[in-house]
């Protein structure tokens, strides 16, 4: 049986059921947004004490380099001085001195710098070449605060208030163990198997978003995530056209869609925390309809389909999804 027979078998079993999906849907009107699920796009920054980076680069800088760079921390520190060159200043540490320094380079934004303040700074994490090796944070976002510690188990946007902290959330296997996610509280009520449910043969979730909170009814907005075994359809010599499985895969569960892919079926791509997802964006029926796709080594990939007609509310909810996602 050769590669495009195994891809029409698996089209004679659904992986998602749209027929069904929309039938479940409730009302709702208004014009598509463009509200893409890239995370190059909506960062998530890990929370640290600049304590902890300090204390590792002081004992190794190269490998503090090897571990930290190309991260994106939230670090708490103590603000010290103003950049000689302006755009930005340096931080200590909160509970301990350090006679190296972070420096903190970029648009502060509203933030004024005052020496001694307690500072929370989001940023990707570079570091100088040369002698002495220097530790940088791009700076993304900055502000004063009152905060004494944080955990690494916390994660948050630059620009919001908003903290997550992993442990909170509640972890759900998928592909018999192969991947996992993690999902708030808020989503227990909301959710249901894929299979259980009858809405095809895929191993994951529904999540009905909009039926967790009674201001969001009409607002049809909902969250599917599945995954896949490529040895059930693909041979190991075309496990590498990965866009090819991924059409197949969307083409199954949209059929015959309002085409906009992106790039004609090309994907955007981005691997903001060490995990290669592609985006891809159609139109269903007058929803929008967009697709994350996380390949699992040669095992298989997880699959995010993100269904809505009006603006997002759960967006930023389904963006720590994504990036609390492990493979």
């Amino acid at each position: 049986m050769n590669w495009w027979t195994k891809i029409k078998k698996w089209k004679m079993i659904p992986v998602l059921c749209m027929v069904l999906i929309v039938t479940c849907l409730s009302g709702g009107s208004g014009l598509l947004q463009d509200v893409p699920l890239d995370t190059a796009k909506h960062i998530i920054y890990q929370r640290i004490m600049a304590d902890d980076l300090l204390t590792a680069f002081t004992r190794d800088g190269n490998a503090a380099k090897t571990k930290y760079s190309g991260k994106y921390f939230c670090v708490l520190g103590k603000a010290e001085d103003a950049l000689s060159t302006g755009g930005g200043f340096t931080v200590n540490g909160v509970n301990k001195t350090f006679s190296d320094v972070i420096y903190c380079t970029g648009n502060t934004g509203s933030y004024t710098m005052n020496k001694g303040d307690t500072v929370l700074v989001s940023g990707e994490v570079r570091f100088t070449a040369g002698n002495p090796l220097q530790f940088q944070i791009e700076i993304a976002g900055v502000k004063k605060t009152t905060e004494k510690s944080v955990s690494t188990d916390e994660y948050c946007f630059a620009d919001s208030d908003k903290v997550v902290n992993k442990k909170s959330m509640n972890a759900r296997s998928l592909g018999y163990g192969k991947a996992k996610i993690y999902i708030p509280d808020s989503w227990k009520r909301a959710e249901g198997g894929i299979e259980d449910l009858g809405l095809g043969t895929a191993d994951g979730y529904q999540y009905r978003l909009s039926d967790t909170k009674s201001s969001t009814a009409g607002n049809t907005e909902q969250l599917f995530v599945f995954y896949l075994d490529n040895y059930e359809y693909v041979k190991p010599q075309d496990m590498e056209k990965t866009w090819k499985i991924e059409k197949a895969v969307i083409e199954n569960i949209v059929p015959n869609p309002d085409i906009f892919f992106l790039e004609w079926f090309l994907p955007t791509e981005s691997n903001t925390y060490g995990i290669t997802l592609q985006y891809y964006e159609t139109a269903y029926k007058g929803y929008n309809l967009e697709f994350v796709f996380a390949r699992d080594g040669d095992d298989g990939f997880v699959c995010f389909m993100y269904l809505y007609r009006q603006k997002p509310v759960f967006l930023d909810d389904i963006l720590f999804t994504l990036r609390f996602l492990e493979l």
